[in-house]
């Protein structure tokens, strides 16, 4: 079907859960669910990218805060009708959410990765990265902790000023650990020449650092977020994603399966349960690319690239996730509305490779539909290569990755 391997994940973790009860216990899946999501936590953070982040510099960090922001706004707005404003704002933040997972490799697939809308969609997708740290701490601290009282708004403001703290300082000790302890920990390891040690480490520094993130009362998969963040700057980087990148396929595997067994079958085919989850769906195909897309055409692109980097984006993924199973835990958002969130990312994410398909030839048409109106504000030095370049030019063949 054209699709990302993470959807086959998903698919069979669909058959698995249902087959045989296999859901009637879901405190298995939630095990396998929990260790996937920090284990690719992990890995995720081993390959954020500073430098690429300070190379698309501000017009990353503004159009991926205004997508985000936006976004929510719109998603609330929808959602208040429904859902008191705690789970309004919190389903509101996992929407806002996309998937560098899938994204990326469609990008990479079609060769789009390094076009204009491609690097603006991943310009976003990295912002993403960044601000699931607040919107984790926010969204925790709108929370109920089992047998306590609902958070108060001073509640919250605390939870929240207190979770910025607890962070800062986990942050400053990975700092410290990354440049004095891991040097002399390299020095003490490199001469064994034993390749197997730095895997170790890796997920050794994965666990350990979910695990002390949950005794200073964070999200354990921040905790791996941010300790792979540090990890992925230091003098060991290079070596350590690639030995942590044959495993990257088991952890990928273990959490996208684990999403497949949460979705219920029974229920989804139940009181029009399934009507719900493609409205849902609709919305999020609709309103994420119309968002990226104004965003983007505010940013100055063409009216193609706008539109192209838009429907880059109409999905939600991993941290979507990771924000709705916070938000169920503390008791913002009911089962019901875990379920479609699960539902829904799988959905859209079975979608994406076509709507990345369609990016370009609906950009297309937009911009012919703007220009023949006389809207489009396209200068003449942002045309497309094949109208701009008609002769008289050189290719260099072969030049660069």
């Amino acid at each position: 079907f054209k699709q990302s391997a993470v959807v086959g994940y998903m698919v069979a973790g669909v058959i698995i859960g249902n087959a045989g009860g296999a859901l009637d216990d879901k405190s298995n899946v939630e095990t396998l669910a929990n260790l996937g999501v920090i284990l690719l936590m992990f890995t995720i953070g081993l390959e954020f990218n500073w430098s690429r982040l300070k190379r698309l510099g501000l017009t990353a960090l503004s159009s991926g805060a205004m997508q985000i922001g936006l976004t929510i706004v719109v998603a609330m707005s929808i959602g208040l009708a429904f859902l008191p404003w705690k789970g309004a704002f919190a389903i509101a933040a996992a929407l806002a959410m996309s998937s560098t997972a899938v994204v990326l490799p469609v990008l990479q697939k079609r060769a789009e990765a390094d076009s204009v809308h491609g690097r603006f969609a991943l310009g976003m997708l990295l912002v993403q990265d960044l601000a699931v740290v607040p919107m984790v701490l926010i969204v925790g601290a709108l929370g109920t902790v089992a047998g306590a009282q609902p958070a108060t708004g001073m509640d919250i403001v605390l939870g929240t000023l207190t979770g910025f703290g607890v962070v800062a300082l986990f942050v400053l000790g990975f700092y410290l650990f990354s440049m004095f302890a891991l040097p002399w920990l390299v020095k003490v390891a490199v001469p064994s020449r034993n390749r197997d040690v730095l895997t170790l480490f890796a997920f050794l520094m994965a666990m350990g650092s979910a695990w002390l993130a949950q005794k200073v009362g964070i999200s354990p998969a921040l905790g791996a977020l941010l300790a792979a963040i540090f990890l992925g700057e230091s003098i060991i980087a290079p070596q350590l994603r690639s030995d942590v990148n044959p495993l990257k396929t088991v952890f990928v595997t273990l959490f996208f399966s684990a999403i497949g067994m949460y979705l219920d079958v029974r229920w989804f085919i139940s009181d029009y349960a399934w009507v719900y989850v493609l409205v849902l769906t609709a919305m999020i195909v609709v309103i994420k690319p119309a968002v990226v897309t104004a965003v983007g055409l505010i940013m100055k692109l063409t009216p193609r690239s706008a539109v192209a980097a838009g429907c880059s984006m109409a999905q939600v993924g991993l941290f979507s996730f990771v924000l709705a199973q916070m938000a169920l835990q503390g008791k913002i958002i009911e089962q019901t509305h875990f379920d479609m969130v699960v539902a829904a990312t799988i959905l859209t994410l079975f979608l994406t490779p076509y709507t990345v398909a369609l990016g370009r030839p609906l950009g297309s048409r937009f911009d012919t539909f703007l220009r023949k109106r006389g809207l489009s504000r396209a200068k003449i030095g942002q045309e497309p290569v094949a109208e701009k370049l008609a002769k008289g030019h050189i290719v260099v063949v072969g030049y660069g990755p």
